[in-house]
Parts: structure tokens; sequence; C-alpha cells
């Protein structure tokens, strides 16, 4: 009786971990997802591109060392071989970018922000498309949209690399924007959010009138210079 009343406890147990797993590597998701993008990583990255300020390189080479612990965080909740895979896809360009920081020091001064920009472009397809994987299979609220639609491979992202390329990255931070503003709908508490989320949008055609015109990044992204720190400080509010 006691066997079985022991096997009984542990196959009780089994869900119970599980479970337990499944909403660590969910708080990690979100964790990295934060991390990467919207006032984290890239966004400081692509600001020191553009501005050659070392608070960037600073605030980026933090974020990123954040991003890597969520991982780390991930990898402790008993990950599968696919999601173990992925992480390593991850990690691997968050380091490919933590290198790529004393480069842009070095070329800061010497080569304009287009040059600088290409001289460190980093292929972030394994790390969007990871980040995404990891992300199905589990319910994300509003303010997780919004974050996920905001940032790393998404609306600031593709904004910043618009200014710094002129490509096509305008109909991209285009609908990431608009993703971010559905999500918005479905929550109490972010005017301030939106407020940002028209400028940038407001940005874009300015951005794109500018590159007609044959100005350069850096006087682009003097002109349509947005302060996040309104859509900051109601993010902060919005995640208590």
């Amino acid at each position: 009786m006691k066997i079985t009343a022991v096997v009984a406890l542990a196959i009780l147990l089994i869900p119970m971990a599980s479970f337990a797993d499944d909403a660590a590597k969910k708080a990690a998701v979100t964790d990295m997802v934060r991390a990467l993008g919207y006032g984290g990583a890239i966004h400081n990255f692509k600001n020191y591109v553009l501005r050659g300020k070392d608070k960037y390189n600073r605030k980026a080479d933090t974020s990123f060392q954040t991003a890597q612990t969520a991982i780390q965080a991930f990898r402790n909740a008993e990950p599968t071989k696919m999601e173990t895979a992925v992480l390593d896809d991850i990690n691997q360009v968050i380091q490919l970018y933590r290198d790529a920081l004393p480069i842009i020091q070095v070329m800061i001064g010497k080569k304009t922000a287009k040059e600088i920009d290409a001289g460190v472009k980093i292929s972030d397809g394994p790390a969007i498309s990871g980040i995404a994987k990891l992300r199905k299979g589990h319910e994300w609220g509003a303010l997780a949209e919004i974050e996920y639609a905001l940032g790393y491979g998404c609306g600031i992202h593709q904004f910043k690399n618009y200014v710094l390329r002129g490509d096509a990255r305008r109909e991209k931070a285009e609908t990431c924007f608009t993703t971010a503003e559905t999500a918005i709908k479905k929550l109490d508490g972010a005017a301030g959010v939106t407020r940002v989320i028209a400028e940038y949008k407001a940005a874009l055609a300015t951005t794109a009138e500018m590159i007609d015109a044959g100005k350069t990044a850096e006087e682009i992204d003097g002109s349509v210079k947005i302060s996040d720190n309104l859509a900051k400080d109601n993010l902060k509010v919005l995640r208590k």
C-alpha cells in the first residue's frame, strides 16, 4: 500500500512539475522580449550606431546580458531538444551583437552611421524565428503582445533600420506599430504608449521624404528623434 501511495503521489507531481516548467519558460520568454526590444538591447544598439554616444553602448550590453540571463532561466526549466537548439541560435545572435559593440566604438568618428551599420550588420533571422517558436503554445496578454510588436524584429527595430538603410523596412515598421495599436485597444491605461507609437508612425513619412531628398542617416535621425520616456514609463506602470 505504501508503495502504491508513493507511486500515486509521483504521478500527481509530474503535471505539477510540468506546469512549473511551462510557467518558468513563459516568464523567461517575456524577459527575453523585454530585454531585447523597445527601450532595450536592439533599441540602444541602433542608437549607438546612429549617435555614437557611449551611454548607448553600456545600455545595449547590459540589456543583451539580461536577455542571456533569461535564456539561462529557460535552460533551467527542462527545455526540449528543439527549444535547446532555438536557445542556442538566439544566444549566438546576441553574442554577435555584443561582440560588435567594441567594433562600433573603434569606427565612431571615422565612418558614417550607414557605414558602421554595414560593417556590423548581423543576420537576425535565427533569433527572430527562434523567439517566435518559443512563444508558440502560450497564451499572451495585451501587454506582452504590445512589447513583442514594438521590439526586437518588429517596430523599433524596423524603424531604426529604415532610418539607417532606407530600404523596405517602412512597411514592416508600419505593420508592427499597427499591431501594437490593436493590442492596446484591449488594455486600459496605455495612453503614453499610444501617443509615442503615433509619433513613430508619423515619423515614417518624414523619413521617407528625407531619404528621397538624399539626407544622411544622421540627419534623418536628428529630425525624427522621438522621446521614448513617456512610453517607457507607461510600460513600467503596466508591468506592475
